[in-house]
C-alpha cells in the first residue's frame, strides 16, 4: 500500500504558515503552503492532497467556499479548519459546507496541530486501505460471479448432455426390446447385464431374471461354449445349430472402449422347427 501523504496548508497569514512548516518539518508528509485559497484551489485541479488545512476566514473565497468546492469535487480529501472564531453560526457553516473532519483553534498550539495532522494521515491510510481492500472484495466477487455464470453454463450443458443421452438410451432400449433378434449382453466378467424380451422368451425366463447371473450359471452349453471362446480368443464368433430342436443363428461381438469399460454381446435368431429358407435376391 502506498503510504505517502500529501497535505496542503492554506493560510493568508505568512506567520501562521512559517510556524506550521517549522513545527511539521520532521514529518513524513509531502506538503504544500498556499497564502489564497483561489491558489489552492487551482492548484487542486491537477493533483489534490489527501489532507486540506485552511483559514476560515480570508480575502476573497473563504475557507469555508474553499471546503465546500473541495468536498463537491474531491469528497476523499479529508478536511481541516484553522480558526480564531467560535461563534456558533460560524462553526455551523463550516460543517455543513465544508463536512470537516476537525478544528484547530487559534492562536495554534503546536502539539494540537502535530497530533491533529498525524491522527488524519492515519485516518487517510486507513480509508486506503478500506478502499483497497473493498475494491480486491469487488474483483473477487466479480470473478467468483464470471466463475458461477460459467459452472451455471457447464452444469446446463452438462443437464442437456445428460438428458439427450438418456432419450437416446430410452430408444435405443426400446429398439432392442422390439427387435425379433434375442440380444443378451454380459459385462467382461461375465456377468449378465442385458436381456431382452426375445432373448427371455427364448431362455424361458422372466424379462429381468437373468441380470447380475453369470453366463454359465443361466445359458445353454452351446451358448456358454461360444461365449467362452469369444472372451477367451477376443475375435467375433458365428455360430450355427440347433437348441431345443430350434434352428439357432447365434454371433457374439466383443467390445471394449476403455481398460475397464467394455462388454459382450450375444444375438440370435431363431427358426422354429425348420431350416430357414435362403432366397437368392440375384434371381
Amino acid at each position: 500500500m502506498d503510504e505517502k501523504i500529501r497535505v496542503m496548508f492554506v493560510d493568508d497569514e505568512p506567520n501562521i504558515l512559517r510556524m506550521v512548516r517549522r513545527v511539521l518539518r520532521n514529518e513524513p508528509w509531502e506538503m504544500e503552503f498556499y497564502n489564497r485559497a483561489e491558489d489552492a484551489w487551482q492548484a487542486m485541479q491537477k493533483n489534490p492532497p489527501d489532507i486540506l488545512v485552511t483559514d476560515h476566514r480570508m480575502e476573497g473565497m473563504t475557507g469555508t467556499q474553499l471546503l465546500a468546492r473541495v468536498k463537491a469535487a474531491f469528497p476523499d480529501v479529508l478536511r481541516i479548519i484553522f480558526s480564531g472564531y467560535t461563534e456558533v453560526s460560524t462553526l455551523t457553516e463550516a460543517i455543513n459546507q465544508g463536512n470537516i473532519y476537525k478544528f484547530i483553534h487559534k492562536p495554534i498550539k503546536e502539539e494540537d496541530l502535530r497530533l491533529t495532522i498525524r491522527r488524519a494521515a492515519e485516518n487517510v491510510l486507513l480509508q486506503r486501505e478500506n478502499r483497497q481492500l473493498t475494491e480486491r472484495i469487488q474483483a473477487q466477487n466479480e470473478e467468483l460471479r464470471k466463475l458461477n455464470e460459467e459452472l451455471e453454463e457447464r452444469i446446463q450443458q452438462r443437464t442437456r448432455d445428460l438428458y439427450l443421452r438418456q432419450k437416446a438410451l430410452e430408444i435405443a432400449q426400446t429398439i432392442l426390446e422390439n427387435l425379433p433378434t434375442a440380444v443378451l449382453g454380459l459385462s467382461l466378467d461375465g456377468a449378465v447385464v442385458y436381456c431382452n424380451s426375445a432373448c427371455a422368451e427364448f431362455l424361458g425366463v422372466k424379462q429381468g431374471e437373468l441380470l447380475g447371473q453369470n453366463y454359465d450359471e443361466a445359458l445353454p452349453p452351446d451358448f456358454i461354449r461360444l461365449i467362452k471362446e469369444t472372451l477367451e480368443d477376443g475375435q467375433q464368433l458365428v455360430w450355427h445349430g440347433k437348441i431345443n430342436d430350434r434352428s439357432i443363428f447365434a454371433q457374439t461381438s466383443l467390445f471394449q472402449k476403455e481398460e475397464d469399460a467394455g462388454g459382450l454381446v450375444l444375438s440370435f435368431i431363431c427358426f422354429g422347427q425348420t431350416e430357414p429358407t435362403v432366397i437368392d435376391c440375384n434371381n
